[in-house]
């Protein structure tokens, strides 16, 4: 496929198409993301071969603006200049992916509860009359703190632990999210939506992990308090705009200083933990972007021309 071609099946495609910059002296092109209305990347100017589709150069002049072809180029039907033509395809409404925000979501659970399995007082509640038991647990939530009133749980566990798989599930939505995962901390309307559904979302998943059919009070059946309620989405929902926050100012300045995948790995997995537990969960590596390959160059990135 030549570049024309290439063009021309971009503009006229109804399927989502992803666009990859290549980089200088290697063989792959890095994958920017889908060519969306809400990127950036259809008013990005590039310099020539740097921006490829199905490893073919979509431009062959200097700065042209993506969404066009070159100026000096001739339309290969009659040899006369061709009309610019949109590079978008028909326009698609984004959806959310449920499928992986569900799947994402057991891969988590099954993970907290295996290790709950390796505590002797979980086991040794496993046995007796389950649905009565379930119903006791259920029907006993009375009072704020968590566990027995001779052995209530410590605060590290109702505060730290709960604020931490708040955090973690509050980015397996966002990761699922199409239109909130790229967004960088900062005051505007789209990110603070954003945010306020993983609020949400941190809030039912942890209703499901304390009463719900997948959870302590059916495996285990130990004595649940409100604080849980309160501390996993609150903790959790600021958890997550602080490794936002760490995101924008400190890991982007990291990525656009060095190229090395080792201190930008270093980075993403050191200041941004919960987001990394999140991306196991979706067994993607534990710095993955979906819209920064860690050894791309900084400037192929699709984030804000305000972050660069």
């Amino acid at each position: 496929m030549d570049s024309f071609a290439a063009r021309k099946l971009i503009a006229h495609t109804s399927q989502p198409v992803s666009i990859a910059r290549r980089v200088p002296g290697k063989r792959s092109c890095f994958r920017i993301g889908e060519i969306r209305p809400e990127l950036r990347l259809t008013a990005l100017e590039v310099a020539p071969s740097e921006v490829c589709f199905a490893g073919v150069p979509l431009f062959s002049e200097k700065r042209n603006a993506i969404g066009q072809q070159p100026a000096s180029g001739l339309d290969r039907s009659n040899g006369s200049p061709p009309a610019p033509q949109p590079l978008l395809g028909p326009e698609k409404p984004e959806r959310f992916h449920w499928g992986g925000l569900t799947r994402d979501s057991l891969v988590l659970l099954g993970m907290m509860h295996g290790k709950r399995l390796t505590e002797a007082k979980t086991r040794s509640k496993l046995g007796g009359h389950w649905w009565r038991n379930y119903v006791w647990t259920l029907t006993h939530v009375n009072r704020w703190y968590d566990g027995r009133r001779e052995n209530p749980d410590p605060p590290m566990t109702e505060y730290f632990n709960h604020g931490v798989m708040g955090a973690i599930s509050g980015f397996i939505f966002v990761q699922n999210d199409r239109k909130g995962r790229d967004l960088y901390y900062g005051n505007y309307r789209a990110y603070w939506v954003s945010r306020a559904k993983v609020f949400l979302w941190a809030g039912l998943f942890d209703a499901q992990w304390k009463l719900g059919p997948i959870s302590e009070a059916s495996l285990g059946h130990p004595k649940v308090g409100y604080v849980t309620f309160v501390s996993t989405p609150v903790i959790g929902t600021a958890w997550v705009l602080g490794e936002d926050l760490l995101e924008r100012y400190v890991v982007l300045k990291v990525e656009r200083k060095t190229q090395s995948e080792v201190w930008r790995g270093f980075a993403r997995g050191f200041l941004t933990p919960t987001r990394s537990a999140a991306n196991i969960c979706r067994i993607k590596k534990a710095w993955h972007r979906d819209s920064r390959p860690l050894g791309a160059p900084f400037d192929s990135f699709a984030v804000p021309d305000a972050l660069r």
